[in-house]
């Protein structure tokens, strides 16, 4: 039975450490879905469906400050953290499994500077979103 004590809890660590994860992102206004979470299969889903990942979390941050926040905490737990915007990721640089995915669809502004000739798009637009402009 003492050898199994470290065993369970060695199993036991990544469950504790998404949990906490959770809160410190909780903490920090970064809105997340966790494996378990009624959002989780749709968020974790890649753009490519011959493709399968299975990230920490998905984060959804809607402020620069947020984003910050999402990959220092990522960090801080020993996750790689990886950027989903577009589409044009190249899913997520080579598979996703543990990661946490930074997921920028709440960054879709766009302003036009007519007289300067400049756009500027954020980076949560996708291809077919502004079709009807």
């Amino acid at each position: 039975m003492a050898r199994l004590i470290p065993l369970l809890l060695a199993l036991s660590i990544p469950s504790v450490l998404a949990k906490d994860l959770r809160s410190d992102l909780h903490a920090a206004g970064v809105a997340a879905v966790f494996p378990g979470d009624a959002g989780y299969p749709s968020a974790s889903e890649a753009y490519n469906l011959r493709l399968t990942f299975k990230p920490v979390a998905v984060s959804f941050p809607a402020t620069p400050e947020q984003v910050s926040s999402a990959v220092k905490l990522g960090s801080s737990y020993g996750h790689h953290v990886a950027a989903r915007s577009g589409g044009l990721h190249r899913e997520w640089a080579r598979g996703a499994d543990g990661v946490l995915v930074v997921d920028m669809r709440n960054f879709t502004k766009v302003s036009v500077d007519a007289d300067a000739g400049t756009a500027t798009i954020e980076i949560g637009n996708r291809l077919g979103m502004w079709r009807s402009l």
